[in-house]
């Protein structure tokens, strides 16, 4: 009895970690596609549905392969073209005073309504590039999840070898008994002939 409280133990642990697998992957594929402007929902379905971290595989290679930038202040998602930083307004590109165009800092006058654009006194702070991180962590999490199992298997035939008894009790508590012999040989049944 205790060999199969043991092992259904060691099913649902197992059985956990591959949840918590795939639901970690199914949150950063939804959220990586959405910031991509990519269907988030197919790619999430895809990535989980297809076994063997297949569709996920799938996933890296096809995801569309655009840079993502931050605030250098905030740390907030930005995009190259962007004036102002949407979270803590950093002025990231010049800006046309009359029309509100974002402009390069070697422009003179702004290229929308013509109006003449101030010198710059100082270098505008630039959206830095975001390192993704992201895929890394999910190698470490296949890597991780391939580990825990082979450790899980490693310490059930450790567990099983060093106490045979919880797993065989049966046989090796069952009392002997004579009731009959499998192996009752009888005198006359065979003919041997001796020289």
């Amino acid at each position: 009895m205790t060999a199969v409280i043991v092992m259904i133990l060691l099913f649902l642990l197992i059985f956990g970690l591959g949840v918590t697998t795939t639901v970690l992957t199914a949150v950063w594929v939804y959220k990586d596609a959405k910031k991509r402007n990519m269907d988030a929902i197919m790619w999430t379905l895809l990535a989980v549905l297809i076994p063997s971290y297949i569709g996920l595989i799938i996933y890296l290679v096809s995801r569309q392969k655009e840079k993502l930038y931050v605030c250098p202040r905030c740390g907030g998602d930005v995009k190259t073209d962007y004036a102002v930083c949407p979270t803590c307004t950093l002025p990231l590109r010049r800006q046309c005073p009359q029309c509100g165009l974002a402009c390069e800092e070697t422009w003179h006058n702004c290229p929308r309504c013509s109006a003449v654009l101030e010198p710059m006194m100082y270098p505008m702070a630039k959206p830095q590039e975001k390192k993704d991180h992201l895929v890394r962590n999910i190698v470490l999490l296949i890597v991780a999840n391939i580990v825990a199992v082979i450790a899980l298997y490693a310490s059930i035939f450790a567990f099983a070898f060093n106490n045979p008894e919880v797993f065989y009790e049966d046989e090796f508590n069952m009392p002997y008994t004579e009731e009959y012999d499998e192996f009752d040989i009888y005198p006359g049944s065979f003919d041997f002939d001796v020289k």
